[in-house]
């Protein structure tokens, strides 16, 4: 349109063609000024097309840009879609293993409290236990004590009971001497009766006291035995 209105003797919108006033623009227009008009709108147009194609190139290099953008953008997106239901089934399964951490826990202290109980019980078992083990150990020593007496009378005994042998071998070889014996087996028996009172009923003491008694016993009738046949001669 702006070349037609060129070519017929308008000017343009980028003409800087000037009229006179008082003259025909179709008559004063010469070949040469037209050419020259044209020649300068044809450059004008290829500047303008030169621009507008640069521009074009440039908008079609954002429009790329802007489309790898959106494609990664789009790919993002997918990925953190993914993400946030992962994530989703994950805080799921996290939620689950939690109430199931609380019953256990739950359970732990119950267990706890009973095994809390069940260690005062021992504890309390322990310190009776204690006390009857403390008490044996005073029973235990009076015993080895009482033993230990035991053991001196024993010995005393049977000290006393072989010089008694001893005499009743002399007096059965001499029969004709009187040796006063009696006196001092009495004095032995009542030694061993002294010593039985000494000790408990359950002391395993009794049983040796009841050996010497028997001793002592025989040796009564062995002597018995020898005055009688001292009588008799």
């Amino acid at each position: 349109m702006k070349f037609k209105k060129f070519l017929s003797g308008h000017p343009t919108d980028n003409s800087n063609v000037r009229q006179n006033p008082g003259t025909n623009t179709m008559s004063g227009t010469s070949a040469e000024g037209k050419l020259a008009a044209l020649q300068s709108y044809f450059q004008q147009t290829s500047e303008k097309c030169h621009d507008l194609h640069c521009n074009l190139q440039k908008a079609k290099r954002e429009c790329a840009n802007l489309e790898d953008i959106k494609s990664d953008l789009q790919t993002k997106v997918v990925d953190q879609d993914k993400c946030i239901l992962e994530l989703k089934h994950e805080l799921a399964k996290l939620q689950i293993a939690k109430q199931s951490l609380e019953i256990e826990k739950g359970e732990l202290i119950k267990s706890l409290h009973i095994k809390e109980e069940q260690f005062a019980e021992l504890r309390r078992q322990l310190g009776s236990k204690d006390k009857l083990i403390h008490q044996q150990k005073n029973q235990f020593d009076d015993a080895v004590k009482n033993l230990s007496l035991a053991n001196k009378a024993k010995a005393s005994l049977t000290t006393r009971l072989a010089d008694q042998d001893r005499k009743i071998a002399l007096l059965e070889q001499s029969r004709s001497q009187k040796i006063p014996m009696r006196e001092e087996l009495q004095v032995v028996h009542d030694a061993l009766h002294s010593l039985r009172s000494g000790f408990r009923r359950n002391d395993p003491q009794h049983h040796t006291i009841d050996t010497l008694e028997q001793s002592f016993s025989l040796l009564m009738d062995r002597l018995h035995m020898a005055e009688i046949g001292r009588a008799h001669v």
